[in-house]
């Protein structure tokens, strides 16, 4: 953003009655009433259940014993038990993006939940890099859009076939935890390379 459009932004953000929103597809952003705003964001998490208390502290002493049981087991290195220790870890943080692409069911709110500085911030960038390259092989997997047009430009559908794109909701929810790290340690393990 240009400074003016930095000045402008900040103006509209200062007010109480106005909140600023990015959109949670493309670029841009909108402004909704505080009161609109507040009623997206309790359509999205009605169904939630809040924590009584902030476990962030036990969250984060819990991962901290783990590491240095790895690092005495020498599972990790020293640098590796730096770079993943949480010296002071915060809480996760949830805001929301407009679905702009969606005026027909009012402009609804996306609720995003940002892990950054979290207690398992680190540990799970780690294993997202010890993982991937497994991932990487399987040949149904869609890195991005680019990868997925050029992808599709290979496709020969027939004049009776009728392509179909499926929008999934709330694949991750329906599965337990057990389950994925079940999955994951198959993959990995029956991994050739």
């Amino acid at each position: 953003l240009s400074r003016d459009q930095r000045l402008a932004l900040k103006d509209l953000q200062s007010s109480e009655a106005m909140r600023i929103y990015f959109f949670d597809k493309g670029h841009g952003f909108v402004r909704v009433s505080t009161k609109d705003a507040a009623d997206k964001e309790q359509a999205e998490i009605a169904v939630s259940k809040p924590w009584k208390k902030d476990i962030t502290a036990s969250l984060t002493s819990k991962v901290q014993r783990t590491l240095k049981n790895l690092r005495k087991q020498n599972k990790l290195s020293d640098i590796e038990y730096r770079k993943l220790y949480p010296p002071d870890a915060i809480a996760p943080r949830m805001y929301g993006a407009i679905k702009a692409h969606k005026p027909e069911k009012n402009y609804p709110m996306r609720m995003i939940v940002s892990t950054i500085g979290t207690a398992a911030y680190q540990l799970a960038n780690h294993l997202v890099c010890l993982i991937q390259p497994t991932l990487d092989k399987n040949p149904t997997t869609i890195k991005n859009t680019v990868s997925f047009v050029n992808k599709a430009k290979q496709w020969n559908i027939e004049l009776t076939e009728v392509q179909v794109s499926y929008d999934v909701q709330n694949l991750y929810p329906s599965e337990t935890i057990q389950r994925a790290i079940d999955a994951v340690i198959e993959i990995i393990s029956t991994d050739d390379e």
